[in-house]
């Protein structure tokens, strides 16, 4: 049932989004996010990075995240499992990364980069739990 604020052709956009849909649209939303952000990373590397990583390291990292978000934001509604997966390897490689120079910030400095890791650990987790939703079958068995 259309509730009468929604246009009917958003109403029919919504409901072409696999089951659960909440779970879908969040980790899309997710998956944009990480995809603009490794393409913020991409085009204007943070030099705390760079110092870290190198350059083409940067850059590859910059990538995973964008070829993660581009991967998963456009498998997670229609429910290409196999394809989500490649998009979360990728995203989670691209948090691999970034843990391993912000604890090497924290180590080298009296900065308080704790937080940051928090962060990493609490994006990872999210990436494994939703690994563990799908990482059996090709497609959602549902289809």
């Amino acid at each position: 049932m259309r509730p009468s604020h929604v246009p009917e052709w958003a109403f029919r956009l919504f409901m072409r989004v696999k089951e659960p849909r909440s779970t879908r649209l969040a980790f899309f939303l997710i998956y944009l996010i990480l995809g603009l952000g490794g393409f913020s990373s991409f085009s204007a590397p943070p030099r705390s990075i760079e110092t870290v990583l190198g350059d083409s390291m940067t850059l590859f990292w910059g990538g995973a995240m964008i070829i993660g978000g581009l991967l998963g934001a456009s498998s997670v509604l229609r429910g290409s499992w196999w394809v989500e997966r490649a998009g979360l390897m990728f995203c989670a490689t691209g948090f691999a990364m970034y843990a391993v120079v912000v604890t090497d910030q924290q180590l080298a400095s009296a900065g308080a980069y704790k937080m940051q890791l928090a962060i990493i650990g609490t994006a990872l987790i999210t990436l494994i739990l939703r690994w563990t939703n799908i990482r059996r079958g090709t497609y959602d068995p549902e289809q």
